[in-house]
């Protein structure tokens, strides 16, 4: 499976490092939800590194056509972007407008050091 690709989820999950004592009522269910958590929070990862690693591809493009790499219009969009599908999804949207700063800056710090050590990029059609 391609790096960054989601994973389905799989019929046995380890259980959670923390949770609720066996036995107690809930337990099991708890564990089901937190295993759900922990599976999501590994999307979230797989997913932001997935972001990253186009934003340095796009990066580069731009760099071998002579354009400035950072588009603060483009940016905008995506916040304004972010803050609609928070709305769509009952999510507060200046937390995930926030949230989607954090990728932006990660992704950007990624693509100025690709541009500081050009080498050090490797695409993915390198593999």
């Amino acid at each position: 499976m391609r790096d960054g690709a989601i994973q389905p989820p799989t019929a046995s999950r380890p259980e959670p490092a923390v949770g609720p004592a066996p036995g107690v009522p809930g337990s099991d269910v708890l564990a089901r939800l937190c295993g759900d958590i922990e599976g999501v929070d590994r999307e979230i990862v797989a997913l932001v590194g997935r972001r990253v690693r186009l934003a340095r591809e796009i990066g580069r493009v731009k760099r071998d056509a002579g354009l400035p790499v950072v588009d603060g219009a483009q940016e905008r969009e995506v916040l304004a972007r972010a803050g609609e599908e928070a709305r769509a999804a009952g999510l507060p949207s200046p937390a995930v407008r926030g949230l989607m700063r954090r990728v932006i800056t990660l992704a950007r710090r990624a693509q100025e050091e690709d541009a500081r050590a050009p080498g050090h990029y490797q695409s993915e059609d390198a593999e």
